[in-house]
């Protein structure tokens, strides 16, 4: 900024002070009309009734607003009050502004604070301590502040940070994105709102119409959602059609969580097409899952989705362990409720005395069902086995014994 436009913009605030200073008495309360404008004055009955009149003190004398003339009001607070006392009083120089500088940091105020520092600048321009305070800092012999030098080097200011162009162009792409999936739940929920309903037929026709991968949040939500097996089935192949981050998420979470056998094959068929390493590698987290209900989904979806990566942790979950609830039927019977087929070791006892809990070694199906499938090997649920076959096929294809020789 040249310093003759500086002197400018501070002569033209200093002019707005000396309005204040010779306008008489400051009013603290600003009353904000409803057809534009605003009127100043001491507000003489802040506890009235609601909906009842306000009754001002103006500088012209009483005057008394309607409830329905005013849209808000703007109350000084006592530290603002007394800054308006002492204004008046000020002397126009560095030494006044300064001392009232100074005792705006103490109260608080600080726009009132700046102003006065830019007060003592337009008296004495090279004052260095209100300089510093106002973020101006000296570069080859002139005055700058961060913001002149931070756009100097092609910064630009987006909410409240500074960043580069391409950054903040980044940033807003990723609002208007969020806003566009938000966008989508709100019609989507409103449209499942009513399905079944009056507009029912209109309402699924929407969902269908869907293509933009923007609503894929939307779909998945509606997904988990309905007990409708046939929109379910439906909005499965929408997902699996989007080949998305969020599509590709809720299926794998569909094909772990959804109790429907047909539903969670349809998750994998999609997941087949698009996002098979990452289901992957959550199917093997889930190989550990406490719950043995997730661990043989997550077997199934292995099976369906082979990785090499798997067959490790396949092995380690051939026998895997699980604390269940004993349920008390005949005595030495044992009910813990897995599926049939499995295969399940341990000591049974009749429960006494109220719910019982024990760890129960089961063998899964499942899992070895996939390592057949991916390595061709059957070694059953011998674990052992599996481990000394698993050594030998990862070992380097030559490996010189010799020492020294």
């Amino acid at each position: 900024m040249g310093k003759g436009i500086e002197r400018m913009l501070r002569g033209s605030v200093w002019s707005l002070l000396t309005v204040l200073i010779v306008s008489g008495q400051v009013y603290a309360d600003t009353f904000h009309l409803r057809g534009g404008g605003s009127i100043d004055g001491k507000w003489l009955n802040p506890d009235r009734e609601p909906g009842g009149a306000y009754d001002i003190r103006t500088e012209v004398g009483l005057l008394r607003l309607a409830a329905a003339q005013v849209t808000r009001v703007t109350v000084t607070t006592a530290e603002r009050a007394r800054y308006e006392a002492l204004l008046p009083k000020m002397p126009d120089t560095v030494a006044g502004h300064w001392k009232m500088a100074e005792w705006c940091r103490e109260q608080g105020l600080g726009a009132e604070r700046e102003f006065h520092l830019e007060g003592v600048l337009r008296h004495e321009p090279d004052h260095a301590d209100a300089r510093r305070i106002l973020g101006y800092v000296k570069v080859d012999g002139e005055w700058t502040t961060q913001d002149a030098q931070m756009e100097a080097r092609g910064y630009v200011r987006y909410r409240g940070r500074w960043t580069l162009p391409q950054e903040m162009e980044a940033d807003k792409r990723a609002e208007e994105a969020e806003q566009q999936v938000k966008d989508w739940r709100r019609k989507i929920k409103i449209w499942s709102s009513q399905l079944g309903g009056r507009r029912g037929d209109t309402a699924y026709d929407n969902i269908m119409a869907i293509n933009d991968p923007m609503a894929a949040d939307g779909l998945a939500d509606l997904l988990f959602a309905t007990g409708d097996s046939a929109l379910q089935v439906a909005l499965i192949g929408k997902l699996a059609k989007m080949q998305t981050g969020v599509s590709a998420g809720a299926l794998i979470d569909g094909a772990l969580q959804m109790e429907s056998e047909e539903l969670r094959v349809r998750c994998l068929d999609g997941l087949e097409a698009y996002g098979a390493e990452r289901a992957a590698m959550e199917f093997v987290r889930q190989l550990k899952n406490p719950d043995n209900v997730m661990v043989r989904r997550a077997a199934v979806g292995l099976g369906r989705l082979p990785n090499p990566n798997a067959i490790r942790p396949l092995i380690e979950a051939l026998i895997t362990t699980h604390r269940v609830q004993i349920s008390s039927g005949n005595p030495g019977q044992t009910n813990v409720g897995f599926g049939s087929g499995q295969g399940i070791s341990g000591n049974s006892f009749s429960a006494g005395g109220g719910p019982k809990h024990r760890d129960i070694d089961v063998q899964n199906r499942e899992v070895l069902d996939a390592l057949i499938k991916m390595t061709g090997q059957n070694y059953q649920f011998d674990e052992v086995a599996w481990l000394d076959w698993w050594a030998v096929r990862s070992m380097p294809a030559y490996v010189d014994l010799r020492h020294g020789e």
